[in-house]
């Protein structure tokens, strides 16, 4: 007998606890499927209600249309009838309005024909709140009698429920939450690389900005100087060549280039060599009470086509009067290579004992005549009286450029001649040390032969990116913020979901625990 009463009490439990599960998901399926049966008669009562007022416009509108027409019709035939009036007097008498009475009619008609067909449509709202009602009370029917469900489509929800339980669950949303995380570790390094790759264009177009800047102001430097003594090679062709006898001597052309000085601040002394033949030096030499020496050596140069001694100087230049250019190879070159070209041509870089920087001697063609700018080879030559020669200190030059400008000490300028480009000669800067970006900018000094570059760098090195770095981190920070919030409220949930059943197993065990009470009280009674 006991254990029988025990056997029964234990199925009775389990029975309770059964029935208290399947309470707890029946009402939570319930509650879902009637939101989502709510959902579905609102949506087709509002489609079927727009359905409707749109057959119902188009038959009102064509009915009102047929009544209008019959209208008319009847008025013009009771016209006829009572006053006895044809069709064409009809028409007349309605031509006879004035244009005002016409639209006067016509606007009347019109708020007629609107206003008729909308008044029979009030009935519409009514429908749509018909159906609205029929989809609530049916909706709680099935939640109130869920018995009406048939066991399959109750396994089958069961089902349904559990795979979405476990899709989910935990582990898809750890799944989730790593995912998210790795989005917002992507969209961080995409923020970084971004911010980055926009802070080193900057730095790159300042660069660039600035060596630009600096290059073209030393080209209007050297241009400016060049234009003074190409000015002064014409003021020795019409004073000296184009006067007979000249107007200029040695002691002259030293007071007048000492005096216009001014004008070429960055050019040394100046000198001029004149154009000798070989049947013309013994006269060039009487005439003169002096020798033409040899450059090198200062002895009497030997014999040539072509001499080209210096007959003017300044008066830091006097020790050259005499020697020939001509004897020089880069000075000879640089002769032919300018009286070829008419232009300002210049020698390769050299050291100046003065200074200690590096510098290049500029030498014009003096010309007897002015020639076209397409002149031919021999029409150069036999036009050529003499060469006009000045050499330019371009370290001064470009320390006085830098000196100029408030920002000489953000970057570090560099000029090279790249004629030999396998050899480049550095004729300005320091000896160039890695500080990343570097920007150069071609130098134009009027001479077609030589190439000459302009390259700079920062004077330090780029700082970290700290813009970037902060921006990136927050948005890390922040996406794994949210994922940690989101991923809380899931636990919580489930807490307290785990909660409610174990309130609702204990409900039930309470009720088996009484009921087996009350049953044993019956067994002993």
């Amino acid at each position: 007998m006991a254990l029988q009463f025990k056997t029964s009490c234990s199925s009775r439990a389990l029975r309770a606890i059964s029935m208290a599960k399947e309470l707890l998901q029946g009402s939570s399926g319930c509650w879902r499927w009637r939101r989502i049966l709510l959902l579905l008669w609102v949506l087709s009562g509002v489609f079927l209600s727009i359905y409707v007022f749109d057959d119902l416009k188009e038959a009102y509108l064509s009915t009102w249309k047929e009544k209008i027409a019959d209208e008319d019709k009847l008025n013009s035939c009771i016209l006829q009838e009572q006053f006895k009036v044809s069709n064409d007097q009809v028409h007349t008498l309605a031509t006879q309005f004035s244009k005002s009475d016409q639209k006067e009619c016509q606007n009347i008609l019109q708020l007629r024909e609107a206003r008729q067909p909308y008044e029979k449509l009030c009935i519409i709202p009514l429908q749509i709140g018909w159906w609205v009602l029929l989809g609530i009370v049916v909706n709680c029917k099935y939640c109130v009698f869920p018995s009406m469900w048939t066991n399959s489509n109750q396994q089958l929800l069961r089902q349904q429920q559990q795979q979405q339980g476990s899709m989910f669950g935990g582990r898809w949303r750890r799944k989730l939450l790593v995912l998210w995380v790795l989005v917002g570790m992507i969209l961080s390094m995409w923020t970084f690389w971004s911010m980055n790759a926009s802070i080193i264009l900057w730095r790159k177009t300042m660069l660039a900005n600035m060596c630009d800047s600096r290059a073209r102001m030393l080209q209007d430097e050297f241009n400016v100087s060049k234009n003074h003594l190409h000015a002064l090679a014409i003021l020795v062709s019409a004073f000296h060549h184009g006067k007979n006898p000249s107007s200029i001597d040695q002691k002259t052309f030293a007071v007048y280039t000492e005096r216009t000085a001014f004008q070429r601040p960055l050019t040394g002394n100046v000198a001029y060599a004149l154009k000798v033949r070989h049947a013309d030096r013994e006269r060039f030499e009487k005439q003169s009470g002096w020798t033409i020496k040899k450059m090198a050596t200062e002895g009497p140069s030997p014999v040539q086509d072509e001499y080209a001694p210096v007959v003017f100087s300044g008066h830091r230049l006097s020790h050259i009067v005499s020697l020939d250019m001509m004897s020089g190879k880069e000075d000879c070159e640089n002769i032919l290579r300018a009286r070829a070209s008419g232009k300002g041509v210049l020698t390769s870089p050299f050291k100046l004992f003065k200074s200690k920087g590096l510098g290049v001697v500029l030498t014009f063609a003096v010309y007897n005549m002015e020639l076209p700018a397409d002149a031919a080879l021999e029409e150069r030559i036999a036009a050529t009286q003499g060469y006009l020669v000045a050499y330019f200190d371009i370290s001064s030059l470009v320390k006085k450029l830098l000196h100029q400008l408030a920002s000489k000490k953000t970057i570090v300028v560099n000029v090279y001649d790249m004629t030999n480009a396998s050899a480049p000669i550095n004729m300005y800067g320091p000896l160039i040390k890695e500080t990343g970006l570097w920007h150069l900018s071609n130098l134009d000094f009027g001479d077609p032969f030589r190439k000459h570059e302009m390259h700079c760098r920062f004077n330090q090195k780029p700082p970290l990116p700290w813009s970037a770095i902060t921006t990136s981190v927050v948005v890390l920070v922040f996406f794994v913020f949210v994922g940690y919030i989101f991923h809380r409220i899931a636990k919580v949930k489930d807490d307290c979901s785990e909660i409610g059943e174990q309130k609702v197993l204990a409900e039930a065990a309470d009720v088996a625990k009484s009921q087996g009470r009350d049953e044993g009280y019956e067994v002993r009674g």
